[in-house]
This record gives structure tokens, sequence and C-alpha cells, in this order.
């Protein structure tokens, strides 16, 4: 691609954003909490509120079975990791220059 090409792609692509940008500024703003005794947004609420507080007691309803970390065969799997190797790490001055690279 030539030059020009180029630029003028790169111009109207930050233009682009720019423009984005500030429409989504500019609706940010306009949809900012405003008070008003709306009995719908009032109600949507209590209904949110509900929906949520059914779901968390169906969450603390729930129990997890974990007889299965005590059963012997769970206990008999054997770990087949490697141990980790405490290696250092950087250099205990950073700011040192090193002779050894030549920089």
């Amino acid at each position: 691609m030539s030059p020009l090409i180029k630029n003028i792609t790169t111009v109207l692509f930050a233009f682009s954003l720019a423009f984005i940008g500030y429409y989504l500024y500019s609706q940010n703003k306009a949809s900012g909490l405003s008070y008003n005794d709306g009995t719908d947004s009032n109600q949507e609420m209590l209904t949110n509120t509900r929906i949520f507080i059914e779901r968390r007691a169906l969450i603390d309803k729930v129990t997890l079975n974990t007889d299965i970390f005590m059963d012997p065969v769970f206990q008999s799997y054997r770990s087949f990791r490697s141990p980790e190797i405490e290696a250092p790490v950087g250099r205990p001055n950073p700011f040192e220059t090193n002779s050894s690279s030549g920089i």
C-alpha cells in the first residue's frame, strides 16, 4: 500500500474512534440516574429483587457431597507432579551493568 492510502486510512480510523467515543460518552451522560416517581421503574426493581431473592434461596439449598474425597480409591491416587526447583530470579542489583552481556 502506498503511504498516502495508509495515512488516509489511519486518519479515517482515528476520526471514527473519536466519533464512537464521543457518541458513547454522550449516551452515558443522557442515561444517568434521575429521580422520578415512575411506578414502572419501581415495579421493575421490585420484580428484579424478588427474582434475585428466589434465586439466592435456590443457591442456598445446594449442598455438595464431599464424601468422594474420603473414598479409599481416591486417597490411593498418586500425584505425578514434579517438584518445583527453586532458582534465583533476576540480579541482586538490577541497576548494575552486566559486563558479561557486552551491553
